[in-house]
């Protein structure tokens, strides 16, 4: 490794506690100041906010990479964090009375006793935080990181995190029940962990093995993107576009077939030649973009000024179309390497598999004779497809046409040795003086007598094809 690559790993490793940080911060500010839910004015308040919303995505985003697997992980992970945030901490899924809002009242109609909450607050709960609250940030603050699978924490930074997250929900906690003292019976409580442990259980489950490629193009990442914008939009807009008099109940079968729809569309995509990071960054600014318009819709709900609130729309919309376009750049390029998930460059964007390439001067790179050095070397050349012995017989080696001298025999074995890395065959390099026997195989000497034979009046080297592809 040269010193340029050094340095650069190692400012690479020192950049990734700022990778860690920006989450941390992102996290809250894309759940809460983007959306609507907070005004500029509370935007201290992100300090209170954070070490829920930003230590709960570090964990997940570190556990997954750490065991080298994929966003499926991340999305059930993302999942459980909902659960845990709306479940035993605040409680809103059970709280008819959340924040001073009839929650009862706003999702009566949906109601299921037997789980003491209602679908549709259910569903939201599982958008609102799976998508924008965790897997946005996250797969933004990946688009700054040159190697996005690495950790960005050590073992302390991690155990630190997870304490922080315990205090976060510890403090919502006590500040939920304080506000209204409500207390869901523990039986929903005790379901709830079973949920969010089964959706913890199968994250870590899928395993670590590439998803089966397709002999498909994935879509461009600016089609994806435009998906991705909308399929979020509408879901935002599945109420409002239904007639009057809708049952409740369409909503909710709307969103169990629009996420049916996207998970099965991103997982046929990624398993696609040409998916990349790009695509990624294209799903979550799609998502992202999605919260900028609805901020603004949503603050006129606020109990603030409404230039307060637009104030607000500006600052938290226009900051993250800005990040947006920083981030874009870095991701036009597809993975350089396969990834738990599938996640790996097509052949075509990677110029075909690496041992399966030809050097720049034309032809394999053959034993003896470097590659690129003209045409009557190139003849030459032992690795050429003019020499190769054929299964059907010994072939006559063509006469060669006069070339420079060849090269000593410190330098042919140094040939040789990188020729092998590039070769898919493994080939004997032969001399007209060399004599047979030795760890030429015996089924293959009366073939090696016929080549020597063939070319022992010819100058240069011939060569043997084993007919052995190398493991």
């Amino acid at each position: 490794m040269s010193t340029v690559e050094v340095v650069t790993e190692s400012r690479e490793h020192r950049r990734r506690p700022w990778h860690a940080i920006a989450l941390f911060f992102l996290a809250p500010l894309v759940g809460e100041y983007l959306l609507g839910n907070q005004p500029i004015t509370a935007l201290p308040s992100v300090l209170l906010l954070a070490p829920m919303y930003g230590a709960g995505a570090l964990p997940i985003r570190e556990l997954t990479r750490r065991t080298g697997r994929g966003w499926p992980t991340v999305l059930l992970l993302a999942a459980a964090y909902s659960l845990i945030e709306e479940g035993p901490v605040d409680q809103m899924l059970w709280n008819p009375r959340y924040g001073g809002v009839d929650m009862g009242l706003a999702y009566a109609e949906t109601y299921v006793p037997a789980l003491g909450t209602s679908v549709a607050l259910v569903q939201d709960v599982l958008s609102m935080h799976t998508i924008w609250s965790i897997c946005v940030p996250i797969a933004i603050i990946e688009t700054f990181d040159g190697d996005h699978r690495s950790p960005w924490l050590g073992r302390i930074g991690l155990a630190v995190t997870g304490a922080v997250f315990v205090g976060g929900c510890a403090f919502l906690a006590v500040a939920q029940y304080d506000a209204g003292h409500f207390m869901a019976p523990p039986s929903r409580l005790i379901g709830a962990v079973a949920v969010i442990a089964v959706l913890v259980v199968t994250a870590f489950a899928l395993g670590r093995r590439p998803a089966r490629r397709l002999d498909a193009a994935a879509p461009s990442p600016w089609a994806v993107g435009v998906a991705a914008f909308g399929g979020c939009s509408l879901y935002w807009l599945r109420e409002t576009l239904l007639p009057d008099g809708t049952a409740a109940w369409v909503p909710v079968g709307a969103w169990f077939v629009l996420a049916g729809v996207f998970v099965v569309l991103c997982a046929r995509w990624s398993r696609s030649r040409g998916w990349g990071p790009a695509h990624h960054l294209a799903l979550a600014g799609g998502a992202l973009l999605t919260y900028v318009w609805l901020g603004f819709t949503h603050a006129q709900d606020l109990d603030v000024p409404p230039g307060t609130a637009l104030l607000g729309n500006v600052v938290f919309g226009g900051g993250a179309v800005v990040l947006l376009a920083a981030a874009a750049p870095l991701r036009r390029a597809p993975l350089k390497r396969p990834g738990a998930d599938g996640e790996r460059a097509s052949d075509a964007a990677e110029g075909g598999d690496r041992r399966g390439r030809e050097p720049a001067g034309g032809g394999r790179r053959s034993f003896g004779v470097p590659s690129g050095e003209g045409d009557h070397r190139r003849q030459a050349a032992v690795g050429d497809e003019e020499c190769r012995a054929r299964p059907g017989g010994p072939q006559q080696h063509p006469a060669r046409q006069p070339h420079p001298p060849r090269l000593d025999q410190g330098e042919q074995q140094g040939r040789a040795r990188e020729s092998e890395d590039r070769s898919e065959v493994d080939t004997v390099p032969l001399k007209p003086d060399d004599r047979l026997g030795g760890s030429v195989p015996p089924e293959l000497l009366g073939q090696v007598e016929a080549v020597h034979e063939a070319g022992s009046a010819a100058e240069g080297p011939v060569c043997l094809d084993r007919g052995v592809r190398q493991k």
